[in-house]
This record gives structure tokens, sequence and C-alpha cells, in this order.
């Protein structure tokens, strides 16, 4: 949806540089007028209206990137300073969404990121002072050091670093008497999860089909909910998953798109979904490479939100290789921790190829 880019202390031309790295997250740049050593400014990208990135008002200051899901038809960054104002720093966690944000005033400058990191956000080092920017190449040509800001933080420039959230806290032992019952209350849950965000957006949703499971069940929920819906699909030549998504779009009735792509052509974006993926994992590459084309693809249809099944094969256990783990302790223990993780993997390449065209992403 956006970029957001904050320094304190370093000169304020340095968010005008940091913002010409991030372009490709918005079509429209905003630096504001902050106060003294603070500088703060954020692209927009063309899913939201302005109003739904920054807030500048005389003596207060906000940009944000997100989605935030339990205010809807609220402006969202004058929410998180009327929370803020009310409850700070406890207004964090009655902020149900994805989210990096900043908060300017004459007390202090506020950085905040989501639970699980779903929005990326870095700080650096520099010129004596302290710089935050959504992506690591924004901060590199002016930090010696650049860091991830850690999930489940916030910096306040009076405190410095401080959890306020964690994976753990989110989770609560609940019981259930049979599988249908389970069955239920997940189908209940999913139902929900896509509602509130295809409500928080009020975009024309579309949903990346791999045929998978994963991206089946959202899709599945989707098209329910909305009655129409557009599903996009890539796939290599020798690939399954375009058939397995033609056969779940079939069914569902979705207006379909599905591009099929060669060895040649992933050699030839792999140069750009380094640059934008700011990762050499080789997984991770592998697997952003058909995110990249996928996005390219919607982008070229003027689509704006997408949909993604990420996230259920950590909830789920549906990795190959967690079959082979002794117990169901264990199984529970690497679900939390690759959940924990994802913001170093899935989530960051969710993030970036999407955003690479400047599309905003949620993962039911």
């Amino acid at each position: 949806m956006s970029g957001i880019a904050v320094t304190l202390k370093p000169e304020r031309k340095m968010i005008e540089g940091s913002l010409s790295y991030l372009r490709h997250r918005g079509s429209k740049t905003r630096v504001l007028k902050t106060r003294g050593e603070t500088g703060m400014g954020a692209v927009v990208s063309n899913a939201f209206d302005e109003n739904m990135i920054v807030f500048e008002g005389t003596r207060e200051s906000v940009v944000f990137d997100g989605i935030l899901r339990n205010f809807p038809g609220e402006v969202w960054p004058r929410k998180i300073l009327e929370l803020y104002k009310e409850n700070r720093p406890g207004f964090l966690n009655e902020l149900d969404g994805s989210f990096a944000f900043a908060i300017d005033t004459d007390d202090e400058t506020f950085v905040a990121r989501d639970p699980l990191g779903l929005k990326p956000l870095y700080y650096g080092r520099c010129n004596g002072g302290i710089a935050f920017a959504s992506e690591l190449k924004a901060l590199t040509p002016f930090c010696s050091e650049v860091q991830v800001f850690p999930p489940g933080h916030f910096f306040s420039s009076k405190e410095g670093f401080s959890e306020y959230s964690s994976l753990e806290d989110l989770l609560t032992e609940r019981q259930v008497e049979s599988e249908e019952e389970a069955a239920k209350r997940l189908r209940t849950s999913l139902e929900r999860a896509v509602d509130n965000r295809m409500t928080a957006v009020k975009s024309e949703p579309i949903v990346f089909l791999s045929g998978g499971l994963d991206s089946s069940c959202i899709a599945a929920v989707a098209s329910k909910l909305n009655g129409s819906l557009k599903t996009f699909t890539v796939g290599s030549e020798e690939g399954k998953d375009p058939a397995f998504a033609k056969e779940v779009s079939r069914y569902l009735g979705t207006d379909h798109r599905e591009y099929t792509y060669d060895f040649k052509e992933m050699l030839e974006v792999l140069p750009d979904v380094i640059y934008h993926l700011e990762s050499f994992d080789p997984p991770l590459v592998r697997s952003a490479i058909p995110n990249y084309i996928v996005s390219k693809m919607a982008a070229e249809e003027d689509s704006s939100f997408v949909l993604m099944g990420e996230g259920a094969d950590e909830l789920f256990a549906g990795y190959e290789y967690m079959k082979e783990l002794p117990s169901a302790e264990s199984v529970d223990e690497e679900s939390l921790r690759i959940t924990k993780n994802g913001y170093l993997s899935g989530f960051q390449r969710n993030d970036r190829m999407a955003l690479a065209f400047g599309i905003e992403f949620d993962v039911p």
C-alpha cells in the first residue's frame, strides 16, 4: 500500500532520498512538515486514499503502511493518533492488522511494527541519529549499519526499543470436543478473517490461486462473500499448478487469468526479483519468481488488492518435513518457530513482490 521513511537527527533531505528508493510501492510521494530534527514521509499507492496513509497536523504527524481491520470507516492515521493519546503504549494491542507506522509529536517520535511482521520495517544508525524505512534499500545508501525492526516492538525517541507483543501472547489454549466442532470453528474463523479484510480495504479483491488447498480455501470464501472474484495463476511449462487452479476456478465460477513462463523468462526477471526481495536465500528467491510474475500480471490488469494463502502451512503443519516430527508437541513447537520467522521468509516475499508493482496484499 505504501512505504514510509523516518529520520531522527540526520539531515531532513535524507527523507526524499530514502523515499526515492521506495517509489515502486506507491504512485505519489509525500514529505511531511515535521518539527525540529525529525523528518517523515511516505509513498502512497493507488489502493487507498492518501488520508489512509498520512496525517499532518500543526504539531502532530503520522505516516502509516498497512491495513487496520477492526476500524472500518475510520481514517487509520487519525485513529492511531487518537488511540496513542488515550493509552500509550497499550493502544498497540488494540490494533488488529498488519502495520508499520510512525507518530511524531512535541513529546516524542514513536515507531511500531505489527506482532507478526507482515509489514516490513528496518532501522539504521547514521550521522549520529537513527532512521527507519520500509525497505533496506531506502537506508543502506545513508546508514553504515542497518537492522531489522523486530516484529511486536515499538521505538520511542525517549525510551528506545521495547517489546509489546509476541506470538506466544496471541495464542490461547481452547479445547474442542470433536473434529466436527473444530471444523466448524475453523470455517467460521476463516470466513470472518476474509470478510474483515475485504471490508477494511473496500476494493475489488483478487486471489493469487495456485490450486493448492490454502489459496483455494481463500478463493472459495472470497467468492462466496463477494459474489464474483478474479483469480490469477502462473506456472512453469512443466508445473502442475495451472491445471489444479483451473479446476478450482471452474468449480467456483471465478473470472480466471492464467500465464505460463519458461526458464528464459525466469532468468530475465531474476535480477529484478532479487533487487525487490532484498534476499539471496535460494529457496526464497526460487519461490519469489512466480510471485513476481503473477504480481506483474495483476498490475497489468489494474488490480490493487490481493488475498494470498500464505501462512497456512505454518499454522497447520503443511510442510512435508513436518510429517517426520516425532510428536504433536514437536509439531506445535516447529509451527510456532516458523510462524515467528515468517517475516524473514514468506511474508517478506509476499510484501516485496506485490509492492514491487504497488499492489496491497493480505493473508487471512
